[in-house]
C-alpha cells in the first residue's frame, strides 16, 4: 500500500502541473477576411457581417455579438454557414445608425478549442468608438474563465490516464499475464481507472460547453449545453466515448475471468481500437496537415503510450508485489518485450506527428505548443532511459559485473555472494525493479500530464504562420492590422486606424516598418500606400527570412499627436 500512496501523490503532483498551467486555449483556426473588412468606414449598414476562416469552424457554440460605439449591444441573428461552407460564417444584421460599431465573434475550431477576437468598423461620419477600453473589455469578456480551463485541462489528464490504465492493462492480463484476471488489486485498479475515465469525459462533456462560449463553471450544469456539445465534431466524439467506456468496459472487466477465451480477446481489442480512436478523434489528430495520416498516427501513439504505461502501473503496483520473484521476474520479462515494441511505436509516431503539428525548429521553440511538446519529448527520453535500467537489471547486466567465483587463500572463510545465488538473487533484482519500474510510473505520469497541456495548445504549424490579424489599443485609437499570408517573401498588408471622431479625425501621416527580434535587424521601413480615411496599405511587404518579427505603425495626428501601434508575430 506505501508503493500506492506514493503513486497517488505522484498523479496528485501531475495534476497540480495541469492545474497551474492549465488556461483556455486560442488561435487554432485563424480569421483570414471579414465582409466588412476590419476598419472600414461604409457610407451604408450591412446586411450582413460575414467572417472567413482558414478551415471548417463550428457555431452550435458560438457567437457573433455586434456593440454600438457607447458599448451597447446591438441585437443579431445567430450565426451560421452561408451555403453550407463550414469555414463562412455570418449573421445578419439590422439597419445601423451612423457611428462607429465592435463587431466581438467566437467560434469553435475544428479540434474543439474556441477561438475569439474583435474588430470595429463604421458606418457613415458620426462619432467613433469613444471609449478607449471598449474593445478590451469586450474582448475581456469573450477571454473565458480560468476555473474553467483549469477544470477541463485536469479531467484531460485523468482521461487519458484512465485510456492508459484500462487499455493497457486489458492488454497486459490478456496478452501477458492471465493470471491477473483473478487477482484482486488487478480488478480494482482497472475498475477504478474505468470509473475515473467516465467520470473525467462525462465532465469534459459538461465543460466543452462553458469552455467554447467563455461562460463560467455554473454553466457547465445546463443541459442546453450538453446538447450543443454533442451536436459538434468533437462532441460526438467525447459521447462516443462515454457509451464505449459505460457499455463496452463495464461487460469487459465484468467478464473478465473469460480473458483466455478468444471471442473476449477479439471483442476487447474492437472495444479498445474504438476507443482509442474516439479519444483521437476529440483532439488534433484528424484535423491540421494529412489529417488521415494524422488520425492513424495519433491511433498508433495513444495505443502504443497505453501497452506501456498501463503495463508499468500493474507491474508496479501488483505483480512486483507478489510473494513470488521468480514469478513476478518472469511476468516482467514478457511484458519486457511488449514495451520495447510501444516504445519504437511510440517514438515513431512522436516523428510524425512533430512533422505535422511543428513542422520547423523555429515553431518548436517560438510556440507554446512547440515548447510543450519539446518538455514532453524530454521527458519520454528520460523515461525510456529509466525503462533501458529496468531491462539491464532484468538481465543482471547492470550490478552483476564481478566474475562469479574468487580464488581465496587456503583456510579463509568463503564468502557467499548472496547477490548471485538462488532466490537471494532474485530477491535482489526484484528491489531494483521495483525502484525503477516505480520510477517509469512517475514519469509516465508526468508524461501524460504534459500530453493533456499538449492538447489545449494550438499546434504550433498553425500558431507560427499567418495570415496575422491583430487590434493593438492605444489610449483612445485602434489600430486593426493584418498580414497575409505572414510568411517569408512578399506579403500583403492592411492598416486601419479607428479614432474617437471617426473619419473626422484623420491621421496626417502613417508610417509602417518591421523588425526581426531574433537577430535585432531593422527597423526596415515598409512602403505604404493611402487607401482611405486612416487606411494604408501595401502588397509588397517584404519579409526576408523567417523568425519573430515586429511591426511599428506610427501615426501622426495634428503636428504633434504621434502615437505608436506596435504588434509581434511569427514567421
Amino acid at each position: 500500500m506505501r508503493t500506492f500512496g506514493r503513486l497517488i501523490a505522484a498523479l496528485a503532483a501531475c495534476a497540480v502541473t495541469v492545474v497551474t498551467l492549465a488556461a483556455p486555449a486560442w488561435a487554432h483556426a485563424t480569421l483570414e477576411s471579414s465582409d466588412p473588412p476590419a476598419g472600414a468606414v461604409l457610407t451604408t449598414s450591412p446586411r450582413q457581417i460575414t467572417l472567413r476562416f482558414d478551415e471548417p469552424v463550428e457555431v452550435s457554440l458560438g457567437a457573433i455579438r455586434v456593440f454600438d460605439a457607447r458599448g451597447k449591444e446591438i441585437p443579431v441573428s445567430p450565426p451560421s454557414h452561408p451555403g453550407g461552407t463550414g469555414s463562412l460564417v455570418a449573421t445578419n444584421v439590422p439597419e445601423l445608425a451612423q457611428g462607429g460599431y465592435v463587431v466581438a465573434w467566437r467560434v469553435v475550431s475544428a479540434d474543439s478549442h474556441p477561438v475569439h477576437a474583435a474588430f470595429t468598423f463604421q458606418v457613415g461620419t458620426g462619432p467613433g468608438v469613444t471609449d478607449p477600453n471598449l474593445v478590451g473589455s469586450i474582448l475581456a469578456s469573450e477571454g473565458g474563465d480560468r476555473s474553467v480551463g483549469v477544470a477541463l485541462g485536469v479531467a484531460r489528464f485523468v482521461a487519458y490516464a484512465a485510456l492508459a490504465v484500462l487499455v493497457g492493462g486489458m492488454v497486459f492480463v490478456a496478452a501477458v499475464w492471465p493470471g491477473g484476471a483473478h487477482s484482486r488489486r488487478t480488478k480494482i485498479i482497472l475498475w477504478t481507472a474505468l470509473v475515473a475515465g467516465v467520470v473525467a469525459t462525462a465532465m469534459g462533456i459538461a465543460l466543452q460547453a462553458p469552455y467554447a462560449e467563455g461562460a463560467g463553471l455554473s454553466r457547465m450544469f445546463e443541459p442546453s449545453g450538453w446538447r450543443a456539445v454533442v451536436d459538434t465534431r468533437s462532441g460526438r466524439a467525447w459521447e462516443a466515448r462515454l457509451l464505449l467506456l459505460l457499455l463496452v468496459g463495464t461487460g469487459l472487466l465484468a467478464t473478465i475471468r473469460r480473458v483466455r477465451t478468444t471471442a473476449w480477446r477479439l471483442v476487447a481489442g474492437a472495444a479498445g481500437v474504438a476507443l482509442i480512436v474516439a479519444y483521437a478523434e476529440s483532439g488534433h489528430g484528424g484535423v491540421g496537415r494529412a489529417p488521415l495520416v494524422g488520425l492513424v498516427v495519433t491511433v498508433a501513439h495513444l495505443a502504443a503510450m497505453s501497452v506501456w504505461v498501463g503495463g508499468l502501473v500493474l507491474l508496479a503496483l501488483v505483480v512486483l508485489r507478489t510473494p513470488s520473484p521468480a514469478e513476478a521476474i518472469g511476468v516482467t520479462r514478457r511484458f519486457s518485450a511488449w514495451a520495447f515494441a510501444a516504445v519504437v511505436v511510440v517514438v515513431a509516431s512522436g516523428l510524425v506527428q512533430a512533422w505535422r503539428q511543428v513542422g520547423s525548429l523555429h515553431a518548436a521553440t517560438s510556440t507554446t505548443y512547440g515548447r510543450t511538446l519539446l518538455v514532453k519529448t524530454a521527458l519520454v527520453v528520460v523515461l525510456v532511459g529509466v525503462g533501458a535500467l529496468s531491462r539491464l537489471a532484468l538481465q543482471r547486466r547492470l550490478f552483476d559485473w564481478r566474475p562469479a567465483a574468487v580464488a581465496q587463500p587456503v583456510g579463509a572463510a568463503v564468502a557467499v555472494d548472496h547477490d548471485r545465488t538462488g532466490v537471494d538473487d532474485d530477491a535482489s533484482v526484484l528491489r531494483r525493479l521495483r525502484r525503477t519500474v516505480g520510477a517509469e510510473v512517475v514519469l509516465a505520469g508526468a508524461v501524460l500530464a504534459v500530453t493533456s497541456l499538449l492538447v489545449a495548445a494550438a499546434p504550433a504549424v498553425s500558431a507560427a504562420t499567418g495570415p496575422f490579424n491583430t487590434s493593438v489599443v492605444q489610449g483612445s485609437r485602434i489600430a486593426d492590422i493584418s498580414i497575409i499570408p505572414a510568411g517569408v517573401g512578399r506579403n500583403t498588408t492592411h492598416i486601419y486606424i479607428i479614432t474617437p471622431s471617426g473619419s473626422l479625425d484623420p491621421a496626417s501621416s502613417i508610417d509602417v516598418s518591421i523588425t526581426n527580434l531574433d537577430r535585432n535587424i531593422g527597423p526596415l521601413p515598409v512602403p505604404v500606400e493611402k487607401a482611405g480615411p486612416n487606411h494604408v496599405t501595401t502588397d509588397n511587404m517584404q519579409i526576408p527570412f523567417p523568425g519573430t518579427w515586429r511591426i511599428d505603425v506610427a501615426a501622426v495626428f495634428g503636428q504633434f499627436d504621434q502615437v505608436d501601434f506596435l504588434a509581434t508575430f511569427h514567421v
